[in-house]
């Protein structure tokens, strides 16, 4: 269990309890949940909140989940499936109201996995923080949630189910007690728009169409946790040609915190590792590594895939 948080308790004077949820998925299937976070918040606090492991169905896990958040077919395959876990948790959807990060992504892995086990939706409202935090915070390089995290100096251990839904729970408190609102629905009401909302095999998403821009602080993290037994650890990686599943900055930011050096992003007689997914591409960067190679420096030519796979041994 994480520590608890009480943060606002005196601005919320009618009871009003949400339930932050986050989902971690094994492969691209929305129903392959391998990790669930909940955080039950009741008058502008954390009363409860838990994280469980889900085995799922087949138990397979992509290279490019693994290398996200860094669990493996071994954590969950002694782990209950979902409807085990849905037993637990289902009490706690008597909440208000459900609250997540990229609600798009966790409803759709909650509507997948209880369409799997043949249970009916919730009849629940939800709301998007990223949504929310997109219209008000338009100056940030980006909503994900270690950067709204950093910007609120919320605690979190980011793509821990557990600790994702806690502070996604934390940033809804923290917009609420900047309008002075007591609940989630008078928040999208100055938004004019609506909350989603889970119905019986469909759902609504959320809306907003009015966006409010209010200011926050952000400073660059100046330093990234690089894991020391990495095998990229102090390894220049270059990427020349499009990914399949990543942008080019998201590669180099996996790589830089498995320990690599991806600045510059040239290739010289430093660099160990050239990723591509076409070899015969004849790009400059293929080219140089070619030159090089024939003056024995040893660089490595590795596929996506392979980096991938090197980014989840990190």
């Amino acid at each position: 269990m994480l520590h608890k948080s009480a943060i606002f308790v005196g601005l919320f004077k009618e009871e009003m309890r949400f339930l932050a949820l986050d989902f971690e998925t094994a492969n691209t299937a929305r129903n392959s949940a391998c990790s669930v976070g909940v955080a039950l918040f009741e008058n502008g606090q954390c009363i409860r909140s838990a994280h469980f492991y889900i085995r799922p169905e087949p138990l397979y896990f992509a290279p490019i989940n693994i290398g996200v958040h860094g669990i493996r077919p071994e954590d969950v395959e002694d782990a209950p499936d979902f409807m085990a876990i849905w037993d637990i948790i289902e009490k706690d959807f008597e909440a208000d109201m459900i609250v997540c990060h990229n609600a798009g992504f966790d409803m759709s892995v909650l509507r997948a996995s209880l369409e799997a086990v043949d249970i009916s939706f919730p009849d629940k409202n939800y709301a998007c923080t990223y949504q929310i935090a997109k219209k008000i915070h338009p100056h940030l390089p980006n909503h994900k949630l270690n950067t709204l995290a950093h910007c609120y100096q919320l605690q979190l251990t980011h793509h821990n189910a557990e600790s994702d839904a806690l502070v996604c729970g934390q940033l809804m408190v923290h917009f609420l007690q900047h309008f002075e609102l007591n609940h989630i629905e008078d928040l999208y009401e100055i938004f004019a728009g609506q909350s989603g909302k889970l119905l019986a095999g469909t759902y609504r998403r959320p809306e907003i169409n009015r966006p409010i821009t209010i200011p926050v602080d952000y400073n660059a993290p100046t330093n990234i946790a690089i894991n020391q037994n990495s095998l990229l650890k102090n390894k220049r990686v270059a990427f020349t040609g499009a990914l399949n599943s990543l942008s080019r900055g998201e590669a180099q930011s996996m790589a830089a915190k498995a320990g690599a050096i991806t600045h510059p992003a040239n290739v010289s007689r430093y660099t160990s590792f050239l990723v591509t997914n076409n070899p015969q591409s004849g790009s400059t960067k293929m080219r140089k590594v070619a030159e090089l190679r024939s003056k024995d420096y040893h660089i490595e030519i590795i596929s996506e895939e392979e980096f991938l796979d090197l980014i989840a041994e990190a």
